[in-house]
């Protein structure tokens, strides 16, 4: 650990023992040799007012099984990600309230990164979704004040923005005004559509 009061930083450093085998991260083959390490980052919690970051040299071994040289995945952060896996837990918790311009503020982070981290979420949280009791597909327009109120009080409607291209083509097929979104409703809980 490497702390520096004068620039707010603490830096945490991981190594990996000499000799440490590791799994494939591609097919989970036992005990692959090293090939090299790699230098990364990952943006931590703040420790107090001051700005924490985790450095490791994490392995990439050759597999034999199936052929591929890949950067194990370290227990602390997603691949890939940049931020420990508590640094996202609190990005998307402080985005559920907050504009994603001022949570990249608090990590003085650009806001591309926090935009990263939430797709990757949200398309996790899509793909656990089941639209299999979706009963019809409305369109609502602002023009249309008296379909928007009726469609509105239908139990459960779930909303997405812009429509995915296969339910735009096949139940809006004249161009969206400008403004427009769709409506789905249907039996579960509210959701929202993949684009």
């Amino acid at each position: 650990m490497a702390f520096d009061p004068q620039s707010g930083r603490i830096d945490f450093h991981r190594a990996f023992a000499s000799g440490t085998r590791c799994s494939c991260p591609q097919c989970g083959a036992e005990h692959p040799p090293v090939h090299n390490t790699l230098e990364r980052d990952w943006r931590h919690l703040n420790c107090f007012q001051f700005q924490a970051s985790i450095h490791a040299k994490v392995p990439r071994v050759r597999c034999g099984t199936c052929a591929k040289t890949t950067q194990v995945v370290v227990p602390w952060a997603r691949p890939n990600s940049g931020f420990s896996l508590r640094m996202e837990v609190l990005l998307v918790t402080l985005c559920k309230t907050m504009a994603v311009s001022q949570v990249a503020q608090l990590p003085s982070v650009s806001d591309g990164r926090v935009w990263h981290t939430l797709d990757h979420y949200v398309d996790q949280a899509h793909a656990q979704e089941d639209f299999s009791t979706v009963t019809s597909v409305g369109l609502d327009e602002p023009l249309f004040p008296s379909f928007s109120a009726s469609f509105h009080k239908e139990p459960h409607p779930i909303f997405f923005n812009p429509p995915p291209p296969l339910i735009r083509e096949a139940f809006c097929p004249a161009p969206l005004v400008s403004g427009a979104f769709c409506c789905i409703r249907g039996e579960g809980g509210p959701g929202r559509l993949p684009p």
